[in-house]
């Protein structure tokens, strides 16, 4: 489904015109600006909507231990709190962190002791090969091409380097239930940016998972928060987002259930959120 004024490309993404195109990215820029920058702290303001956050992000942290030396650029990465999440983490050992955003958000990155750029994941202002790892932290549905975002992170990778995505399932039942309760959710809270609202029906991960394949990555992706996740309001405000002990047991039991052979592939098909871990070849791999 394309947005108003734009037409489906045949890798599945939408086109509209360079003027369109660029009124799409000024209001983003300008939402990102205002009402983003209010928001990017809401997911942790609440215990159990933080207690939800720090756990996906934890999953990250733990993959990123698989990428080679180099820079971690974050692209999309707002107020720094994944980058905060990841250092602590790695107890200031490791190399630069880097983010980079479209936002003014990202001009508080150096006092926290990062590396901040202000740009867009569609044109990346970094040299071909020159980082460990790039990582997409629910950024990359908030690009209109993002199949040019993909290929833009993968051309930065070192040979070896690791592209980890990390977003919002596109199925029938996301879709399914986006109509029902988008309404309701979304009647006092503004949540969602300009592109969220004329391109999200046009983000597919499919589409991220061919053009990996097309640039010769090793990929594996894993569909996840079934549970927790979406009672939280997805990130936005719910009651049980307040509640920390509550949203730990769903998440641990939510591991557990996914782990079943059946019932978790059963669970899977309600997932709201998915992970993609890609790798770029090694030379003569």
């Amino acid at each position: 489904m394309a947005p108003p004024g734009g037409a489906a490309r045949s890798d599945g993404a939408v086109t509209c015109s360079g003027a369109e195109a660029a009124r799409y990215r000024r209001l983003e820029r300008e939402w990102q600006d205002g009402v983003g920058h209010q928001l990017l702290d809401e997911p942790l303001a609440r215990p159990g909507s933080a207690a939800v956050v720090v756990h996906q992000r934890a999953r990250l942290v733990a993959a990123l231990r698989t990428a080679p030396e180099g820079p971690i650029v974050e692209v999309g990465c707002g107020k720094g709190h994944f980058l905060d999440q990841l250092a602590r983490a790695r107890g200031g050992a490791g190399g630069l962190l880097v983010g980079v955003d479209v936002s003014r958000a990202v001009e508080r990155l150096p006092a926290q002791g990062f590396a901040g750029i202000k740009a867009d994941g569609e044109a990346l202002p970094l040299r071909d090969a020159s980082v460990g790892a790039v990582v997409y932290d629910g950024a990359l549905h908030h690009v209109i091409d993002y199949p040019t975002a993909v290929r833009e992170a993968v051309r930065v990778l070192v040979r070896g380097g690791l592209l980890l995505i990390h977003e919002p399932v596109t199925s029938w039942f996301s879709r399914l239930a986006h109509r029902l309760l988008d309404p309701i959710v979304f009647r006092k809270c503004v949540y969602e940016s300009p592109i969220d609202i004329h391109f999200k029906h046009a983000f597919r991960e499919k589409v991220i998972l061919r053009v990996l394949r097309e640039e010769g990555l090793a990929v594996e992706r894993v569909r996840t928060d079934f549970l927790a996740y979406p009672l939280t309001g997805c990130y936005a405000s719910s009651p049980f987002a307040r509640n920390e002990k509550l949203m730990r047991r769903l998440l641990a039991l939510e591991e557990r259930l996914a782990a079943l052979p059946v019932a978790g592939a059963v669970l899977r098909q309600f997932a709201w959120r998915f992970t993609v871990a890609a790798r770029k070849p090694r030379l003569g791999g």
